[in-house]
This record gives C-alpha cells, structure tokens and sequence, in this order.
C-alpha cells in the first residue's frame, strides 16, 4: 500500500474500533474522500484491506457496509487465539531477549499510565500498546508462520475492540497477568506461560460477552 492508502485505511479502521461508522453501516467511496480529504483510489485499496481484514464485507450490487459479529463469530475467534497465544507463550518463554522483556515491561508500564486517565482516546491508544505487547511475544516465538497467523487473528474486530469492555479493576486485572507473563518468560517456564495467557484470554472472552 502507499503511504496515502495506509493514510486512508489507519482513519477508517479508526473510525470503526470506536464506532464512529457501527456495524452494519454502509461505506460510500465518495463520502469517505470528502470526509478524509483523500482520493478515491487510496481510500478504495484501503477498503480492499479492510475486506480481507473482515472488518468490512461486500454485497454483490449493493456495495460495501461495516461487518456485523455474533456472538459465535466471536466465540469462534477466541477459540482459535487461545489455542495459537497458548503454544505462542509456551515458546516465547524459551527465546526470549533480555531487551525484549524491558520492552514488554515498558509497554505495561505505559498501559498502566494511560488507564489512569480513563476516555477515548485512552482507549485507543491502550488498544495500540496492547497489540504491540502481544506482537512483541509473537516475534520472539521462533516461528514465523504461527506470528503470521497470529496477526491475522489479533487485527480482527472481536480483538481490538476487548478495551472498550473493561473498567478499572478489570483493566487492573489484566496488567497484573502480563506482570505474571513477563516473569514466567524471565524464569524460562513455558508451562507457566501457557497457564497465564490460558487465564488471561479466558477472562477476556468473558468480559467481551457480558
């Protein structure tokens, strides 16, 4: 993608992790150029992005409109991560870098800075840092094709969105076991790891469910 059309797709995937356009909205090309000032090709490539992200679905004749989830679109999506971010961990454990486990502690340091100061824009950029924090785990797996796959999985509306449910004592929670998966990666404990992000997606899925 260009640079204008990552543009374009960074503004519209805003727009729908905050539901700025909800689900089951209807994209009009020529709204979205004038809304972002940028030009219809960008912001088609950007739409195609979106499609194969499956934030958006195309109707035959009828054009593009926001992706609507039910409740087994998401129960299917926290299977299929639980059983990926478990082995993810597990390997993590064994070939993670001292720097890399600095980093993780700074990005949950920073977490805990943000949701101290609880809106929207709060939110987002929680939702930002936390995806860096999984992606840093992922990268440190030793194996490409599962981080692939993984990315694919967290970039998922039903992923994304998981901050918007949670209030201060469940943020808190949730910092607390990444503090316990950073130490299970320090100890070099695979099977602690596993354990921890097990309980972690656990209370993340029932969260986003009540």
């Amino acid at each position: 993608m260009s640079a204008t059309s990552e543009k374009a797709y960074e503004a519209i995937k805003s727009m729908l992790r905050t539901g700025d356009i909800p689900p089951g909205a209807r994209l009009i090309e020529l709204e979205l150029v004038e809304k972002l000032g940028i030009s219809r090709t960008p912001i088609r490539e950007a739409l195609k992005k979106l499609v194969e992200e499956r934030w958006l679905e195309y109707l035959p004749n009828r054009g593009m409109r926001v992706r609507v989830w039910t409740n087994k679109d998401v129960q299917d999506n926290f299977f299929v991560r639980t059983i990926l971010e478990c082995e993810a961990v597990a390997l993590c454990a064994e070939h993670i870098p001292a720097r890399a486990l600095e980093e993780l502690r700074m990005m949950n340091k920073q977490l805990r800075a943000i949701a101290s100061h609880p809106s929207q824009e709060a939110i987002e950029e929680m939702t930002r840092i936390n995806l860096d924090f999984h992606q840093c785990i992922w990268a440190h797996t030793g194996n490409r094709a599962l981080e692939d796959v993984l990315l694919l999985n967290i970039n998922m509306p039903t992923m994304v969105r998981t901050y918007q449910h949670y209030d201060a004592e469940k943020t808190a929670a949730s910092l607390e076991e990444h503090d316990a998966m950073i130490a299970a990666f320090e100890a070099r404990n695979p099977e602690e790891a596993r354990r921890l992000m097990q309980q972690h997606l656990s209370r993340a899925n029932a969260i986003f469910n009540t």
